[in-house]
């Protein structure tokens, strides 16, 4: 067996072992991360560290999938960080034709962006058809989720120049954080929608329910935290839908708390603070 070969097989093995059923926490369609945390031989101060990472360096993927094209099926939260993306954004051959020089392949393209959270360099890799499928980025950040959320706001705006400039969509499927140091690694996820049989309406739909079950169907159903919450805010004051108070109470406050983009770190929080300073001011929620 090759050099090659046994790497290979190698790898296929630590994927194997990494493979476990886990039970369905959060509510369906909810975004979520999952940690993997290295515990390291007793008296190894990287046992020091918390589960959601120090102070210290992180490599940070970001990879890219169609509108209605998942890499992998969704009940499946895969740390393998070679999972290739997809775009409608062509950077390499043979999406690209290269007429200057056909003989010089373009393997990759380096972006240095800056915002609030800082500047960091990334490294667009195209997929086997030549299309933008992940990006990657290294950076100091206090934590995981901290990571993520700086190469998220860094990034973000290139992609949306992008989207607008070319009108084609950019979506960030998975977010995957590595620990320099430790090795601990972070995935975003989203939970999974449970299937259900068919149900009856009872009763009589009113044009204030359908409006308001119209709103929370658009927020399952969205990839955007920031629209999401904007659905479910609108959703918070009805009376009609007591059912799903609860959790849509839940699910506005984990999207407000854990976004890139609205959470207390995030560079929208400060609208968040002033059009929605008391969200559930006299909502009865019993």
């Amino acid at each position: 067996m090759g050099r090659e070969a046994r790497a290979r097989t190698a790898k296929d093995s630590q994927r194997r072992l990494l493979n476990q059923q886990i039970p369905q926490t959060g509510l369906p369609g909810e975004p979520g991360h999952l940690v993997l945390h290295n515990e390291f031989v007793a008296g190894d101060p990287r046992n020091a560290i918390p589960v959601g990472g120090g102070i210290g360096g992180y490599r940070v993927i970001l990879t890219l999938a169609r509108p209605g094209f998942l890499p992998v099926p969704e009940t499946e939260f895969s740390f393998d960080p070679d999972i290739p993306g997809d775009s409608h954004l062509a950077i390499a051959a043979p999406a690209v034709k290269l007429v200057a020089r056909p003989d010089d392949p373009i393997v990759a393209m380096t972006m240095y962006s800056e915002s609030s959270a800082g500047r960091i360099e990334f490294v667009g890799r195209p997929n086997k058809k030549g299309f933008l499928g992940r990006v990657e980025g290294e950076l100091q950040a206090n934590n995981l989720l901290d990571a993520e959320r700086r190469a998220y706001r860094t990034l973000a705006p290139a992609l949306s120049d992008w989207s607008a400039q070319l009108d084609i969509p950019l979506r960030i499927w998975r977010i995957h954080v590595t620990a320099v140091e430790t090795g601990a690694t972070q995935i975003s996820v989203i939970n999974p929608f449970v299937e259900a049989t068919v149900l009856s309406p009872t009763g009589i739909l009113s044009p204030e329910y359908r409006g308001f079950s119209s709103l929370y169907r658009e927020a399952l159903e969205s990839n955007s935290p920031a629209y999401q919450f904007l659905c479910l805010f609108k959703h918070t004051p009805n009376r009609e839908c007591s059912g799903t108070r609860r959790r849509i109470r839940a699910m506005v406050e984990r999207a407000v708390s854990d976004s890139p983009t609205m959470g207390r770190n995030g560079a929208g929080f400060d609208f968040c603070s002033r059009s929605a300073r008391s969200p559930f001011r006299g909502c009865d929620w019993t």
